[in-house]
């Protein structure tokens, strides 16, 4: 093999590996933190204290919340509990968040009379592998309604926590099915993760309350997943759910809202420090 042969096998793989290293470096600023991408158990434990504006409730101020995720070793499951003057939610996750148990309790009088419900219960038989929930008016059981649940079934009342554990696992954009279990209905939606600092920039058809105004912005990049349902029922209800999280480990949420913009609800959180 001559020297220029030679010279030229080298710059070769020199080039190559060039690429590759670019490749690497590129997918890190694209990625959320490699070492947010492993296995999360308890990862996801967390206590969130903030506040909400239900645009078509309490239009004028808001309301404190409290959204606490407890990882409990001994039993290998997630607590999942959301406190407001609106409702109060419990319920319990395996180490993958595969919905156990949930209760959900309806305090607003104007919340129960749109939903026609003030309590309900969701339970999960995995022989069937069905989720069973059950809705109640007063001690009045009013109906059930039973659905079957797969991989990417995910359910309406914790997805802040599903997309959480996606930014963990380094996923971007995907799809999946959303039980949405207020109105005891399923729904195809795709989600998209962008990076930004401004959330009414990304949000442009929303108005956010003005307790909230001085939260929008950041001197960093934050990240931002996009809910919008998919199919024939884009077209009537065509509208978008935003979930913001910390740009590093373990991507604790910001804040949600979305929904009609006149009748949208708007949540913002700050973690508790211990």
């Amino acid at each position: 093999m001559d020297g220029q042969t030679m010279l030229s096998l080298l710059t070769n793989k020199l080039a190559k590996f060039i690429s590759i290293l670019c490749i690497i470096i590129i997918a890190s600023f694209l990625s959320p933190e490699s070492r947010g991408i492993h296995d999360s158990v308890g990862d996801l434990e967390v206590t969130l204290k903030g506040s909400s504006v239900f645009t078509n409730i309490n239009p004028q101020f808001a309301i404190e919340a409290i959204q606490k995720v407890t990882w409990n070793e001994e039993t290998k499951t997630y607590s999942v509990e959301i406190d407001n003057e609106t409702f109060s939610y419990y319920g319990v996750l395996d180490k993958n968040l595969n919905l156990q148990n949930s209760i959900i309790k309806n305090r607003e009088g104007k919340l129960i009379k749109a939903l026609g419900h003030d309590k309900r219960v969701t339970k999960v038989n995995s022989e069937k592998q069905q989720i069973e929930i059950a809705y109640y008016r007063g001690n009045r059981l009013k109906e059930t309604k039973e659905f079957t649940y797969g991989s990417e079934l995910f359910d309406s009342d914790i997805l802040f926590l599903y997309l959480q554990q996606k930014l963990l696992k380094g996923t971007r954009d995907f799809k999946g099915c959303i039980l949405q279990k207020a109105r005891g209905i399923k729904v195809n939606a795709e989600f998209k993760l962008f990076q930004v600092n401004d959330l009414e920039k990304i949000a442009p058809e929303f108005d956010f309350p003005a307790v909230f105004k001085d939260r929008t912005k950041y001197n960093h990049e934050v990240y931002v997943y996009v809910m919008q349902l998919t199919g024939i029922l884009k077209i009537f209800y065509p509208h978008k759910y935003y979930y913001a999280y910390e740009n590093t480990y373990p991507y604790s949420l910001l804040a949600y809202w979305g929904g009609e913009p006149a009748a949208a609800e708007f949540h913002f959180f700050t973690r508790d420090k211990f």
